[in-house]
């Protein structure tokens, strides 16, 4: 939509982004009186793509399609397919889940409104998190060593430069969910979408 405004969610593996953005989400509605905004990640664009070629979602084959995409058509490849889907998204209020590369926030930018939030934890918090959810395949009995390298993906490299050089807001999330709760509506009371 041409008067979208934008609020997107920068952060590591398992910092906790896509929950903020769903907290956030229904704090929005309930506090806005609007329909819920709509939700677009990155994530979901790759799922689908993966589905397709019948292979399992998981962290290394969504890694491996990507640097495929960025490798065959450019590092703003799955941004522009993002960015598609947001401009045909009759909804004002977006969320974007996801940001990882300078390209996508740079997509972000392109939206008359936007936000970014860098959402964040201690890598041995997030560690826990991937070994206790089992909704990417590959996650849940991998070392901490392992975790750790992940992160030296070069898809994985650009998140902490980006939030902390590009982000209006900066959330550590090493809490519970109640506590992240909270923190979400300190965003909304900042940031009303």
């Amino acid at each position: 939509m041409i008067n979208s405004h934008v609020l997107a969610f920068i952060g590591e593996q398992r910092a906790g982004k896509g929950t903020a953005a769903e907290i956030y989400r229904k704090i929005s509605k309930k506090n806005s009186g609007r329909p819920e905004a709509s939700r677009h990640t990155f994530s979901d664009a790759v799922r689908e793509i993966l589905n397709e070629r019948g292979i399992p979602f998981g962290r290394i084959a969504a890694q491996n399609l990507v640097m495929e995409m960025i490798d065959k058509d450019g590092s703003d490849t799955l941004s522009k397919l993002v960015e598609k889907r947001i401009w045909a998204d009759p909804n004002k209020f977006i969320i974007i889940d996801g940001i990882r590369l300078w390209s996508d926030y740079r997509m972000m930018c392109r939206f008359p409104v936007h936000h970014l939030v860098y959402i964040t934890a201690p890598a041995e918090i997030r560690y826990k998190r991937a070994i206790l959810n089992k909704d990417k395949s590959d996650e849940s009995d991998i070392s901490f060593e392992e975790f750790c390298e992940r992160e030296n993906h070069r898809l994985e490299r650009s998140i902490p430069a980006i939030g902390i050089n590009a982000a209006s807001h900066y959330i550590v999330n090493s809490g519970n969910l109640e506590e992240l709760g909270e923190r979400m509506s300190e965003l909304y009371d900042e940031i009303k979408f």
